[in-house]
């Protein structure tokens, strides 16, 4: 991930944890994280409206891209953006809030701060 988007995320000076087997990886401080996947020439979630462990699904603008935002499991806030390399899905934690909204406008935040550094959409 370039310095400047960390910077951006409030995570300058984080190093990556890689996520096991997935080629992604997470940056977390004491009160906020982010994961990064690239999952290559597929999708994460093939169909996001019709996957029963989906719930509170949306759709997010930004350029040509189609980005999916929805709670996955109940419980976590994700999204997957379609590019030409695959599906870019982010997750986001912050920590101290049990507030689903909060981490909703969180994940919101992240994502249009994350966009303009996509692959270009597919």
């Amino acid at each position: 991930m370039p310095t400047d988007l960390i910077g951006n995320l409030g995570l300058g000076g984080v190093s990556p944890t890689p996520i096991a087997g997935s080629g992604g990886c997470i940056w977390g401080s004491a009160t906020f994280g982010v994961g990064v996947m690239l999952v290559q020439d597929t999708s994460f979630v093939d169909d996001p409206a019709t996957n029963p462990d989906v719930t509170a699904l949306e759709m997010l603008s930004f350029e040509d891209y189609t980005t999916y935002m929805f709670v996955l499991y109940e419980d976590t806030y994700t999204t997957q953006t379609m590019t030409v390399d695959g599906a870019v899905v982010l997750n986001v934690t912050v920590v101290g809030t049990n507030s689903m909204e909060s981490e909703r406008q969180s994940l919101v935040d992240t994502f249009y701060t994350f966009a303009p550094y996509l692959p270009p959409p597919r």
